[in-house]
């Protein structure tokens, strides 16, 4: 079966990666924390952060989406199985050895 690919799914997962950014930006970045509540910017970028929660939940189910129909890879599968328990067991001997 041929891949076509579908443009307006493109554009709302383009969308959402930006959410995404913009999640990260305002929480992470600091920026929600340092606004003084009552403030129009603070209403603003509250706002922003409510519209963005579903960014993640988003890109999971067009991601799904766009492979349901693609032969799977179970080698890739468990390569990223190995990555993730790698990544994970490094991170948590470096927060519980102190070094983090």
């Amino acid at each position: 079966m041929k891949y076509e690919r579908n443009y307006g799914i493109d554009l709302l997962r383009l969308v959402l990666m930006y959410m995404v950014c913009m999640l990260h930006t305002l929480g992470q970045g600091g920026i929600l924390g340092v606004c003084q509540a009552g403030t129009v910017e603070y209403k603003a970028f509250w706002f922003l952060e409510i519209l963005s929660y579903c960014a993640v939940d988003g890109f999971a189910i067009i991601s799904g989406y766009m492979a349901v129909d693609r032969p799977r890879k179970y080698e890739k599968l468990v390569d990223m199985w190995f990555q993730a328990f790698f990544l994970f067991f490094c991170d948590y001997d470096a927060v519980h050895s102190g070094r983090m």
